[in-house]
């Protein structure tokens, strides 16, 4: 406000401020009148007075409003394409093997038995043995028992019965033999198929008598 009045009183007297630098001005009051003249140097009836030109720092102001979000910037180019991995190692081989025997045509088993076998190595193992029983004895019904072995473990046994011969029907009693099991070794076997003929009859005969062993992947 003194700083108005100072700029009203150069005004209304024509008279220029007296300043040592640009932001302070120096006047002299009247000890006895308090008449204010403006000018750098007082007499000794008069004593000095400075202002500052400049008002004290205002307080902050308040945070403006945010700005408005910018456009999505365009979509830059597509990265090169990588090279190329390597090439994974081979995998080990499934269990897809399969192991056989067969014997075509008829064998006597009325007293010796006939034997087929397939050696394995280590693995799971589906094993199936089958054999037609023929009987030609024409006066008595037969019957002939197949055995499965791993090594000398049974692992299955069934027996199949034949009616007595007779021509006039059709000729010999026959009938099949099916023998059928799982089974897994750590060090490798010998799987053997066997069929002998029993009972009272005297012409038992197995006709094409075949063995398999096909290993597979996991016995559940």
């Amino acid at each position: 406000m003194v700083v108005a009045c100072l700029a009203l009183f150069a005004v209304s007297t024509g008279m220029g401020f007296a300043s040592s630098s640009s932001t302070t001005l120096h006047g002299c009051i009247n000890k006895k009148t308090g008449a204010l003249r403006v000018m750098s140097k007082c007499s000794s009836s008069e004593r000095t007075s400075i202002w500052n030109t400049t008002g004290a720092k205002g307080a902050t102001g308040a945070t403006g409003a945010t700005g408005a979000i910018g456009a999505t910037g365009a979509t830059g180019a597509t990265g090169a394409t990588g090279t190329a991995g390597a090439t994974g190692a081979t995998g080990a081989t499934g269990p897809s093997d399969a192991w056989g025997a067969s014997s075509p045509g008829e064998t006597d088993v009325t007293t010796t038995s006939k034997n087929l076998s397939v050696t394995v190595p280590a693995g799971s193992y589906v094993v199936t043995g089958k054999a037609s029983e023929e009987n030609r004895d024409t006066a008595n019904p037969a019957s002939i028992g197949c055995w499965l072995f791993a090594g000398t473990t049974q692992i299955d046994l069934t027996y199949s019965d034949a009616l007595a011969s007779n021509p006039t029907i059709g000729g010999y009693g026959f009938t099949t033999n099916v023998t059928h099991a799982v089974y897994e070794t750590s060090t490798g076997t010998t799987f053997s198929f066997r069929c002998v003929g029993r009972g009272g009859a005297t012409a038992i005969y197995v006709k094409d008598p075949t063995l398999n062993a096909i290993e597979v992947g996991t016995i559940h």
